[in-house]
């Protein structure tokens, strides 16, 4: 305990929130009574009577996407007796002895709102607790990052539970954030939400995984980045090859094939969707999915053996099965630009999580 806390007194004894008094020492040296909140059910366990230790999270919210374009967020309503109304706030709960953040947040999801909670990966910072309100608790929370699928469905609320769920989209966000009640956390992540368009789990990146864009005036140049990042690649890891007609994926996949040490020729499979070729460091799946009919087909082919399998997969057109596609594919598009030359290629890498660089 710090030297200027002298004594603490518990008083109350709930199950799940108590009071309790510090008797603390200003910088002047004055003593002063100091109250506080805790889930602690017993002083030991306060943070203030503790030094060092791991931190664990007492709670868990949870940020997650609905719909197949992600574009809404999951939130509750929720009526708040401090409040003496409604406020929005992510769905959340406390965690249980033992268990992990994840686990606790697909079932708080699913009893609160009946949907099913897809993790996607995020920096280990991200996921770590934080404290919410230190000048009155020593509560901390962590957060969950995911996609939301199924039906809501209230059916598992509590009876001390009195709340509605909204799956937002960016314009009733915005409309939230200027007109109504929003807990902090809650709104600092709908800024998140209404600003990243077009990939809203960009902030979750590790430092240093940004996008990239290279540029490559002949094909001995596009040849050479999917080379480079051949080289890099790992067992498991899904790679979205996108651009039109002409514009040099099949050479981008051929360097990325010799980065893998393949040395089989690598010839577009359009005609049959996929090619596989096993005598590299890892094997490659070569998906040409430009002329599926329907994304089902690839439970046909069984895509998702071969997506986090023993090998690399690449697939052309990847656009056209997006919902297939797992969170941490890596994105890598290639673009023409007729101002800059009929050779001129732009490409850009849009990193998933722990994704190779160009």
């Amino acid at each position: 305990m710090d030297k200027r806390i002298h004594g603490i007194r518990q008083i109350t004894q709930n199950p799940y929130l108590n009071y309790y008094e510090l008797e603390t020492e200003d910088r002047k040296g004055n003593r002063h009574a100091y109250y506080m909140a805790s889930r602690a059910s017993r002083k030991e366990d306060l943070l203030a009577c503790r030094e060092g230790g791991e931190e664990k999270p007492d709670g868990v919210a949870i940020y997650c996407l609905y719909g197949e374009a992600r574009d809404r967020v999951v939130l509750v309503r929720q009526f708040r007796y401090p409040l003496g109304g409604w406020i929005y706030e992510f769905p959340a709960g406390l965690v249980e002895p033992g268990e992990e953040i994840t686990e606790c947040a697909a079932r708080e999801l699913r009893e609160e709102t009946g949907l099913t909670l897809t993790p996607v990966p995020a920096d280990p910072m991200m996921r770590r607790p934080f404290f919410t309100t230190a000048g009155m608790t020593d509560e901390s929370c962590a957060m969950v990052f995911g996609t939301a699928s199924g039906k809501v469905d209230l059916g598992g609320l509590e009876d001390t539970e009195s709340l509605q769920v909204i799956l937002a989209d960016r314009r009733e966000a915005l409309r939230i954030l200027r007109e109504e009640r929003v807990a902090v956390q809650c709104a600092y992540m709908l800024m998140h939400f209404i600003e990243d368009r077009e990939d809203p789990f960009a902030f979750l990146r590790p430092a240093g995984e940004q996008d990239e864009t290279a540029e490559s005036n002949s094909e001995e140049e596009t040849f050479a980045l999917g080379k480079r990042l051949g080289e890099e690649a790992r067992p498991g890891q899904v790679i979205a090859l996108t651009g039109d007609l002409g514009v040099g994926k099949t050479v981008f996949t051929k360097g990325f094939a010799e980065g893998l040490g393949i040395t089989e020729d690598v010839t577009s499979p359009t005609f049959t969707i996929l090619q596989e070729y096993t005598d590299g460091r890892i094997p490659l799946y070569h998906f040409d999915v430009y002329r599926i009919g329907d994304p089902e087909e690839m439970d046909e082919i069984g895509f998702d053996e071969y997506a986090g399998g023993d090998g690399v997969c690449l697939i052309e057109w990847a656009d056209l099965i997006g919902p297939l596609l797992p969170a941490d594919t890596l994105r890598v598009e290639i673009e023409k630009d007729p101002a800059k030359g009929f050779s001129y290629r732009r490409i850009t890498v849009k990193r998933a999580q722990g994704g190779a660089a160009l």
